[in-house]
């Protein structure tokens, strides 16, 4: 089978295999390139161990922005009690130790109403992704920003995960009034 790799058979192949966000990693990988992110032979124990400590710190700001944003909030609790492992491929094959990873949970009149939950740092197209888990669905979130800048967090709803909505404070409280 031969493809037409012109703009119009491009177009055709984004448009029915949904390449959009292929093409958008490659967009991504290629730019970061450019503008001097580590490249497959700059990559080390100490980089990964920089990355992992990169990603454990915008958790924890994310979390305490999540937690400020519903501070004031009557009957809403935040917690930090539990914590999932990371511990990706290019931990193991650098032989970085795994990494306790907090889960933020959100409870409301002492149920928990949404769950922070961290799914990875290395992800296609973003910078790591974090689940928020709702009776309703699960929301997607993906942090859009280049490697070593400041987080500009996505989410995708359940109801539409082919454009994303910025993290903002409208939206985590959307979660808490929902449940």
């Amino acid at each position: 089978m031969q493809f037409d790799l012109s703009i119009r058979g491009l177009s055709f192949l984004k448009k029915n295999l949904n390449l959009e966000s292929y093409i958008q990693s490659l967009s991504l990988f290629h730019r970061s390139q450019r503008k001097g992110n580590a490249m497959l032979n700059d990559i080390d124990q100490s980089y990964i161990k920089e990355r992992v400590k990169d990603w454990k710190d915008r958790l924890n700001h994310l979390y305490l922005l999540v937690e400020e944003i519903l501070f004031d909030q009557k009957n809403i609790v935040c917690k930090k009690t539990r914590h999932t492992i990371l511990y990706e491929e290019l931990m193991q094959k650098y032989n970085v130790n795994s990494e306790d990873i907090p889960i933020l949970d959100i409870y409301k009149n002492k149920m928990i109403i949404a769950t922070f939950k961290p799914v990875g740092l290395w992800v296609i197209g973003a910078n790591g992704r974090i689940d928020i888990l709702t009776e309703s669905g699960a929301y997607i979130v993906v942090d859009t920003a280049e490697t070593g800048k400041k987080p500009a967090w996505k989410v995708f709803t359940p109801k539409n995960r082919k454009s994303g909505k910025n993290l903002d404070s409208s939206l985590i409280m959307e979660l808490v009034n929902q449940a």
